[in-house]
């Protein structure tokens, strides 16, 4: 299973962690622009790390992301 740190616009000192579903695995890069849940709406963040380790919360407490908005990442690597 996959995840990503993904910064949201909303004033956080941290990413939150979405779960990657296996059919957007392929297309989700760092810098991507992805829609994902927060709270009640649906919300434009950028995916600034990915990884298959097991976050520090309940994987299945995740929420997957939405949707990846570009075929290329929105921002370069660094």
């Amino acid at each position: 299973m996959s995840f990503a740190s993904v910064a949201v616009p909303i004033p956080l000192a941290q990413a939150l962690t979405y779960r990657v579903p296996p059919e957007l695995g392929a297309q989700c890069q760092r810098g991507a622009r992805v829609l994902c849940t927060l709270g009640r709406r649906s919300v434009i963040g950028v995916v600034l790390d990915l990884s298959e380790s097991d976050p520090p919360i309940a994987p299945e407490k995740i929420k997957p992301l939405g949707a990846i908005i570009d075929s290329e990442p929105a921002l370069p690597e660094e």
